[in-house]
Formats: C-alpha cells, sequence, structure tokens
C-alpha cells in the first residue's frame, strides 16, 4: 500500500509542483485581494498622437507615458504595447512612491507579442506607489501603440505542459538511472547486446537536437567557399584585388593604421585573410574544403553554407564520442556498468564544447569541429588496434591518418600523435633488439600517415608562404599584428586561469550563465572574446577524478598504461594552452582544442573508480553523482547556447528564445 502511495505522489509530484510552485504568484494575488488602481496617462512630447490611436516616436530617447495619481500600494503592472513593424518592444520601469519622491528605475522588461506571459510585471514599491513611467525603446519615426496598461489585476495561470512534460521526462530519467536501479547490474558486455538499440537512440535524439542548432541564426562568412572557389580555379590564392594603399603600406598589419585608411579611401579590406605577397590567402584549414565543400558543388552546383558544414563536423564529433567510448570500455572495461558508456559518451559530446561550436558557426568553428573529429575518432581507432597479442594493421593506418589530417583542419589537434606514443611505444621498446624485424608493418601503419599528410601539407605551405611551419596565420588581417604578437609567458598564468579555474557567473534570468569580461593585471594587447568562464566549472565530472581511483595492489599494465595517459592528457593540455594563448588569444571555441584531453582522464578514471567502489560496497552514491552531474553537463551547454551577445541569438531566435524563458524563468 505504501509503494502504491509513493507511486501516486511522484505521478502527481509535477502536476501539483505546476499549479501551486509555478504559479505562486498567482495564488498569492487571489489570496491578497488587491484593490484595483486607478491613474491618469499623459505621455511624453516625443510621442504625438495619430489618427489610428498610435503614437509616433520624434525622440527615441524621450518617448514614455506616466501613469499619475495612483496613490495605492502596486502589485502587478500589465502592459500591453507594441511598435511598428517590431515583434517585441523594451521597456524601461521608472516609479516614485511613498520613500522616494523622484523616479528611479525598477527594471526593464521585454514585451513580445503572442506571449501574454511577458506583458505581466511585479512590482515593488517603497510603501504605496504615486507614479510610474514607463520609458519605451522606440526608434525614430516610428509608430507605437498602447492597447492596455492595467494595475493590480491578479496575474493569470500560465500552465505550461512543455514544463510538466520535462519534469515528467527529468524525473523518469533519474529514477531509471539512479543508484540502486538494476540497470546498474548490467555490465557492458551483456549490455552492449541488450541496449545497442537504446545506445543508437540516445545518439540519434543527440543528431536531432544538432539538426534543430542549424536552423539558429549564424553569422554569415565566404572563407571557405571562397577558398573552395580557389581550389576550382587552380589557385591558392583568393580572386580579389587587395587596395593599393594596403600593398603600399609598410606594415599591413597594423590593425589601426589599416581602418584608417579604410576610412580615407572608402574602401575595405577582407577580414580574417593572410595577406602575403600582395596576394590574399586563406590560412583556415583546407582539408573541409577538399572533403565537403567542394564534393558538394562538384554533385550539386551548390555551394554548402558554413552553419550546415558545422553540423556536418557535429553529427561527426558526436559519432567520434560514442565511438572513442565504446572501444575504452571494449579494451578495458568490459565488467563495468554498461549504462556509463551512453553517460560519459554524452558528457564527451557537450563537454567537448560542441554547443559553443554551434551558435555561432563560423569558418573558425568549422576547422575546430572537423579537428575534433577526427582526433576523436583517431584515438579510438588507436585503441580498438590492441587485440593484446597483435595489433590490427589497417586501425593503427587509418587511426594514424585520422590524426594526421587534424593538421589541415586545426593544427593544435596533432597533440594526439602523442596518445599515440604512449599506447604503443612501450609495447614496441619491449621488443628489444628485434623491434624493427618484430614491428616494422605497425611503425609503417602509424608513420605512413603523417610523412604523406605532413609532407602534403608543407608543401602547400610552402608554396603559399615560403615556409613549410608557416600556416598563415602570422599574416592574418585582423585586430592586431601576429608577425609582431610573439611568445610572452607573462600571459600564460592568467590565461590557464580564464580557460580553466575561472568561476560562472550565474544569474536570475535567463539563460542563467553569462559573459564575462577579462580582469587581469597584465599590461598589454590582450585578445580576448566573451567567455562564460573556466571549463573546470561546466564539465562538473571533471571534480569526480580525484582521490583513489583504482587498487595499486593490483600492479596491472593497465593501471600503469591509464596513469600514463592521464599523464600524457595533462601534460599535452597544458602545451596546448600555452600555444593557444601566446598565438591567439583567449577565446570561448579555443576551449574544444583541449577539453577534449581531459575528458580521456575522465574515461579512465570514473569506471575504474566506480569498480572499486563497488568492492567497497560504496558505488550508490557515486553513480548517482555522476549521473546528477552528466544532467548539469548538459544542461549548462544547452543555456550556453542561448546566450545573447554579437551574433543576436535573442533577435533571430525570438519565438524560441522567448518559450525557453518562461518555461525557466517562472518567477520573474
Amino acid at each position: 500500500m505504501k509503494k502504491k502511495v509513493k507511486i501516486v505522489v511522484l505521478l502527481l509530484l509535477p502536476v501539483l509542483l505546476e499549479i501551486f510552485v509555478f504559479h505562486f504568484h498567482a495564488w498569492m494575488d487571489r489570496a491578497g485581494k488587491m484593490p484595483h488602481a486607478e491613474y491618469v496617462l499623459t505621455h511624453s512630447e516625443s510621442l504625438l498622437e495619430q489618427e489610428d490611436g498610435g503614437y509616433l516616436c520624434t525622440n527615441e530617447e524621450r518617448c514614455y507615458v506616466d501613469l499619475n495619481g495612483i496613490n495605492e500600494e502596486i502589485c502587478t503592472l500589465y502592459v500591453d504595447a507594441d511598435a511598428e513593424a517590431k515583434e517585441y518592444l523594451m521597456v524601461d520601469i521608472y516609479g516614485s512612491d511613498e520613500g522616494n519622491s523622484e523616479y528611479y528605475l525598477m527594471g526593464s522588461r521585454t514585451l513580445v507579442q503572442g506571449f501574454e506571459e511577458s506583458h505581466w510585471m511585479r512590482l515593488h514599491f517603497y510603501g504605496k506607489a504615486e507614479n510610474i513611467r514607463l520609458v519605451f525603446h522606440v526608434r525614430y519615426n516610428t509608430e507605437l501603440y498602447i492597447n492596455e496598461i492595467r494595475l493590480n489585476d491578479p496575474e493569470p495561470f500560465f500552465i505550461s505542459w512543455m514544463r510538466m512534460g520535462l519534469m515528467y521526462f527529468l524525473g523518469i530519467l533519474l529514477w531509471l538511472l539512479r543508484g540502486k536501479s538494476r540497470i546498474w547490474s548490467v555490465n557492458f558486455q551483456e549490455g552492449s547486446r541488450k541496449y545497442r538499440a537504446a545506445t543508437w537512440c540516445v545518439c540519434l535524439a543527440l543528431c536531432l537536437s544538432i539538426a534543430g542548432m542549424v536552423k539558429l541564426d549564424t553569422p554569415a562568412d565566404t572563407i571557405h567557399q571562397d577558398l573552395a572557389e580557389a581550389f576550382l580555379y587552380g589557385r591558392l590564392y583568393v580572386d580579389e584585388k587587395p587596395p593599393e594603399f594596403l600593398l603600399e603600406m609598410d606594415n599591413p598589419y597594423d590593425f589601426h593604421a589599416r581602418q584608417a585608411l579604410e576610412a580615407e579611401n572608402g574602401e575595405t579590406v577582407l577580414w580574417d585573410y593572410a595577406f602575403y605577397n600582395g596576394q590574399y590567402y586563406v590560412y583556415f584549414g583546407a582539408l573541409p574544403v577538399l572533403i565537403l565543400y567542394l564534393p558538394v558543388y562538384l554533385l550539386t552546383g551548390i555551394m554548402l553554407r558554413t552553419d550546415l558544414a558545422m553540423g556536418v563536423a557535429a553529427l561527426g564529433i558526436v559519432f567520434s564520442a560514442f565511438y572513442l567510448v565504446r572501444e575504452i570500455f571494449r579494451r578495458w572495461f568490459q565488467s563495468s556498468p554498461y549504462v556509463l558508456y551512453p553517460v560519459l559518451s554524452v558528457c564527451v559530446v557537450f563537454g567537448s564544447g560542441l554547443t559553443t561550436l554551434m551558435r555561432k558557426s563560423s569558418v573558425y568553428e568549422v576547422c575546430i569541429g572537423f579537428g575534433l573529429l577526427f582526433v576523436l575518432f583517431g584515438i579510438g581507432l588507436w585503441i580498438s588496434a590492441d587485440k593484446g597479442d597483435r595489433l590490427v594493421l589497417w586501425k593503427l593506418f587509418l587511426g594514424a591518418l585520422c590524426v594526421a589530417c587534424t593538421a589541415a583542419c586545426r593544427p593544435q589537434f596533432l597533440i594526439g600523435m602523442f596518445f599515440g606514443a604512449v599506447l604503443f611505444l612501450p609495447r614496441f621498446f619491449s621488443a628489444g633488439k628485434s623491434l624493427i624485424r618484430k614491428y616494422w608493418k605497425e611503425i609503417l601503419c602509424l608513420c605512413v600517415p603523417f610523412l604523406v599528410v605532413g609532407t602534403a601539407v608543407m608543401i602547400y605551405n610552402y608554396v603559399r608562404f615560403d615556409s613549410i611551419f608557416e600556416f598563415g596565420s602570422t599574416y592574418n588581417l585582423t585586430t592586431n599584428d601576429v608577425t609582431r604578437r610573439g611568445w610572452n609567458f607573462d600571459r600564460i598564468a592568467y590565461g590557464i586561469y580564464e580557460y580553466v579555474l575561472r568561476p560562472m557567473n550565474i544569474g536570475t534570468q535567463f539563460p542563467f550563465v553569462n559573459f564575462q569580461e577579462i580582469n587581469t593585471s597584465y599590461l598589454g594587447l590582450t585578445i580576448y572574446e566573451h567567455r562564460f568562464g573556466g571549463v573546470l566549472w561546466y564539465n562538473p565530472l571533471f571534480f569526480l577524478i580525484f582521490g583513489k581511483i583504482w587498487d595499486k595492489k593490483t600492479g596491472s599494465g593497465e593501471t600503469v598504461l591509464w596513469k600514463r595517459v592521464s599523464i600524457c592528457a595533462v601534460l599535452c593540455t597544458l602545451l596546448v594552452l600555452i600555444a593557444d594563448i601566446n598565438m591567439g588569444g583567449i577565446l570561448e571555441r579555443y576551449q574544444s582544442d583541449f577539453v577534449w584531453m581531459l575528458y580521456l582522464i575522465v574515461l579512465l578514471r570514473i569506471p575504474a573508480k566506480e569498480k572499486l567502489l563497488k568492492e567497497e560496497g560504496r558505488e550508490i552514491g557515486f553513480r548517482n553523482q555522476v549521473i546528477v552531474l552528466t544532467v548539469l553537463t548538459v544542461f549548462l551547454s544547452f543555456l550556453m547556447l542561448w546566450t545573447d551577445d554579437i551574433y543576436d541569438v535573442f533577435d533571430s531566435n525570438l519565438e524560441i528564445y522567448t518559450r525557453l524563458k518562461y518555461l525557466f524563468e517562472f518567477w520573474r
């Protein structure tokens, strides 16, 4: 009987929460029996009354109306107003009351057409309200329509079926994945047969979510498209003549001097292209063009959009992440719970910075996306190549080819070759003097792809920039002179803090995570873009890798290898961080260059720790932590997708953004 009562309560809980918790303001309004308040409406001289009942804005800085003579305690304000040819209208609310004789700013709201929730506001005065001023953000010579303003009307109930559905989904998910669930008793070997379809469904759901992200408005660029066109015509440079003043400049990479000459001559310089010997070049990796843009164009005659290219890379990242995690479990953790496989795969997908790459897909993100795809898949192939008594040659070769191809996408991902050294060199050296005779095929399979791809990339570099090691970023026409940027070790410490350790800025308004400005004592030019904080804070699984992980008494070869991989991951992360901080700066998208390596530590240590705690009878709490922190990782990544900035996420996706805002921000 008690079990049935518990089930009924759990089934009713989302409904009860929706009615009584998420609408507590509506209940308070009805319990308080607020008196209806009257007012006298006046408008500023900048609003000219029109025959259709609207107001024409003649001074966009002084478009306001006053609600005078209230003299009542005010709790709610309803404003139904809109501007000509505008789907939303921002309004600043000022008030005067018993404690403040002059107007003071109470806050701002955005009124969105079609969303009644956005028109209701809760006001908190010092005693009785005297006057209210509503300042509307209306452009000059635009008509404003004020349809209705009401005071102290009880707020309606806005029942959200989506919110209830989300609560049911999360409740069922957490119930199924709780530490005591029987699903944890199925090991990886058994689960690979039983739950393969379920894992594919998870993978498909991620792919569908990516398809939805592709529809988000993204910045337009044609850099990779220009490179594809150059290749089609047998050129390595972009077919656009630089302005004469750029050719005559002593230092064309001086941003401010270049900007002044652009204004003086009325001509523009191509942004983020490499400029060398009087020609524009694309310094971004050419591999996405060769394997995606060009084939699509040759087959269809359509030049692929950049956001769609990033979508293709994102789908590849999903499958590569699942493949890498599967091969790690197949090789080392077949006795671990199968459920850890899809859970950790989802964490790798979101934790690697996929949503950051998707939210503003441009040529930068495409190169990083393809580099991440290839390095994850390549290392997965290397791990699966070891069959104990032998190495699978084709997997060695294909894995090396994938990792080598990152040089033609994003050279930072070439760091993945060190993991190949950790995985295979101890085995090779154990052969002693018979190394070459015993492993010559394996060594060739690992080395030939790097030699071939490396040679091709170096020739490509030399033909363009007269140096086999110059990819072109040095000659980039950007915000700073990269030719003189140099390496400065004073940048490293605060750069690591910004990338890894800086706490997030959490707020109370959707999407709750906010961008942060840099704050450092470094005196010099810092290349910095808005960031959310250190990766440690929105990848909380990292906190679980500390402490006792595996039983030191075993002394197994696997334990030694895991330690080597973990140490390699830390050292390689530091190398990439130092390189990015000095060569590029501190940018949100650069996190994808190194976070995947930290997840290699997670993928080795979480299953090992679960096994150790299971032997000690303390695994249930740890399992719950893994699930909760995974959900938190996904949720934080989702929120980052909606943080507004120069890419106008709000304007371009108004309906979805507003629906999500009132789904989560019920207290408003």
